[in-house]
């Protein structure tokens, strides 16, 4: 969905208030458990600026919703990414690390943060929302943060 000249995936669920996206990837067909990638929007990577740094926790650790996976440095901006979910990071984007501005640039492929293992995996994501459900939300973000999101989207 197009919002403000920038393409939301509909395929992924939002946590709006922290600006980050997750894509469950699997699950064990109970709903009680499952991997999911986890990147930021392109919300907070225009708020920040180009992204000249970026620190995750490590592999294996427990992150819980709302605490941090990591921080982002630029210019303008220094800020904690918060776990839309409660579970253990599977992996991390080294490439990111490397190359901060993937991020900036492909917030939704290459620039993804960490993968994580959810569980249980239908209360962990029921406060999340896809983009058909808080587009109105989202459009009042950008209108009110004065985001140009034009050259973040994919």
């Amino acid at each position: 969905m197009q919002i403000e000249y920038c393409q939301f995936p509909d395929d992924i669920l939002y946590d709006i208030e922290n600006f980050v996206w997750i894509k469950v990837l699997e699950d064990d067909g109970s709903t009680k458990s499952g991997n999911a990638i986890i990147g930021i929007t392109p919300i907070l990577t225009s708020l920040a600026g180009r992204i000249l740094k970026i620190r995750l926790k490590s592999i294996n650790n427990m992150i819980y919703k709302g605490k941090s996976i990591g921080t982002l440095e630029s210019d303008r901006y220094f800020g904690v990414i918060r776990a839309p979910v409660n579970g253990r990071i599977l992996k991390i984007n080294e490439r990111i690390i490397k190359d901060p501005k993937l991020t900036n640039d492909f917030p939704y492929t290459e620039g993804w943060i960490v993968k994580m293992a959810i569980q249980p995996l239908s209360e962990n994501t029921n406060e999340l929302k896809n983009i058909i459900d808080i587009e109105e939300t989202v459009r009042k973000i950008i209108r009110q943060l004065n985001v140009r999101l034009f050259l973040n989207c994919p």
